[in-house]
């Protein structure tokens, strides 16, 4: 999904150019809403995300102050470890995130590769943004 430029979107605002993405028989109110309910969407999922990372680090600072003025992390008498503590938290994903940030980089090496200098190194760039948007690189 490639960002419209300022350009693009005064165009297709002022119908002298269509998005690539715009779908058949779509109108352009039908298209607008639909990119905001993804963007939508988008930021939801990344919310819901952070909300569940908030309420490990809350977790986590909850064991950390019943620890009775006692240094270090205490679980049973014995000096824990962070599996012990919190065993998910070696297990907390973030896909959306993930994708999100995927996509970012990606958009900026099509920026580079707009700004190519010759027909080889645009191509590899292209090539490369498809491989962080499938998350083959990072």
């Amino acid at each position: 999904m490639k960002q419209m430029t300022l350009i693009e979107m005064d165009g297709f605002l002022k119908g002298k150019c269509i998005p690539r993405d715009l779908k058949v028989n779509e109108t352009n109110a039908e298209y607008l809403v639909r990119k905001f309910a993804e963007a939508e969407a988008k930021c939801a999922a990344l919310a819901a995300e952070n909300a569940a990372m908030h309420e490990t680090i809350a977790a986590v600072r909850s064991v950390a102050d019943n620890s009775s003025g006692i240094a270090g992390w205490h679980l049973n008498g014995d000096i824990a470890t962070w599996e012990e503590i919190l065993p998910e938290i070696n297990d907390i994903e973030t896909p959306a995130t993930d994708a999100l940030l995927a996509e970012v980089r990606a958009q900026g090496v099509e920026m580079f590769a707009e700004c190519a200098y010759t027909l080889e190194h645009h191509d590899h760039a292209v090539a490369f943004a498809a491989e962080l948007r499938k998350g083959d690189r990072q």
